[in-house]
C-alpha cells in the first residue's frame, strides 16, 4: 500500500473557503456568506485569512465552529471548483491521482 503526504503551509480553513458556495448552500451556519467573497482573492484562497473570513460569514450572532463549520462545508464543497481557488489543493488532488493535474498543479487550467 503506497502512501502520499501533503504537508499544508496554512490552515485546513483555506481549502473550505476555496469553494464559498459550499458555504451559501448552509445559510443557517453561514447567512452572511457574501462577505467571503469580496475577501477571497480569485485563485489565491490559499493566502487569505480564512479563519477570520468563516467568522466573519457565521454572522453577528454566532462564531464559526471549526469541527461542525468544517463538517457542513464539506458536505457540500466541490473539489473541482476549490481547485479553481486553491494551489495547495491543487497539489493534494495531483498527489491523490488526479488525472486533470498529473502534469502541473501550479495553474488552475489543467491544460497549461
Amino acid at each position: 500500500m503506497d502512501m502520499q503526504v501533503v504537508f499544508k503551509v496554512r490552515a485546513f480553513e483555506n481549502w473550505l473557503i476555496a469553494d464559498l458556495q459550499s458555504l451559501r448552500a448552509t445559510p443557517r451556519l453561514f447567512p452572511e456568506s457574501r462577505r467571503g467573497r469580496r475577501r477571497v482573492p480569485t485563485g489565491n484562497a490559499d493566502d487569505a485569512d480564512a479563519l477570520r473570513i468563516l467568522d466573519a460569514a457565521s454572522g453577528p450572532h454566532q462564531s464559526y465552529r471549526k469541527v461542525h463549520g468544517a463538517a457542513a462545508i464539506c458536505t457540500h464543497l466541490d473539489p473541482c471548483r476549490a481547485a479553481l481557488n486553491s494551489r495547495s489543493f491543487r497539489r493534494f488532488l495531483r498527489v491523490l491521482g488526479d488525472s486533470r493535474y498529473a502534469n502541473q498543479s501550479r495553474l488552475p487550467n489543467p491544460d497549461a
